[in-house]
């Protein structure tokens, strides 16, 4: 049978106590005697359940944090695509830029050489908006021919 609510809020504040006493350097016996535990095994056992638990739960509050920044990046790139596509070179360099973050931030720009599959797709897009770019950019620097003789 599962412990009551009680028994597992009564648990977490003996952990996290434990917890507090262990970082300010208090050795497993004086956590024993101070917490009430039947022993040092208890008392590690339940050291190494909240260590567990705390990095689950910093595990989860990244890939919650990873999740939100991704939603910012499309939504920011979904704003910009029209006109990245449509000829504004500093748009299409600010969405290369943002291609680039989503990249590194889900480790596609160092993916095992197995897996082609997404690399080539977004190789392909960024390429695209980089040939889009240099294009464009070369337009806004042409100088036509002049019309006299060089001297």
């Amino acid at each position: 049978m599962p412990a009551s609510r009680a028994q597992q809020s009564a648990t977490a504040e003996r952990r996290a106590k434990a917890m507090a006493l262990r970082m300010s350097g208090a050795t497993l016996d004086v956590i024993q005697q101070t917490l009430g535990y039947s022993g040092r095994a208890a008392v590690s056992k339940d050291l190494s359940r909240a260590m567990a638990q705390a990095v689950a739960d910093q595990k989860q509050s990244a890939d919650e944090l990873r999740a939100l920044e991704l939603m910012r990046l499309d939504r920011m790139q979904r704003g910009l695509w029209a006109a990245a596509t449509g000829g504004d070179p500093k748009t299409a360099d600010t969405v290369l830029k943002i291609i680039d973050r989503r990249c590194r931030m889900l480790g596609l720009d160092s993916v095992p050489r197995g897996s082609d599959t997404a690399r080539s797709i977004l190789g392909e897009l960024a390429a695209g908006l980089q040939v889009a770019h240099d294009a464009l950019t070369a337009e806004d620097t042409y100088q036509p021919p002049s019309d006299g003789p060089a001297d």
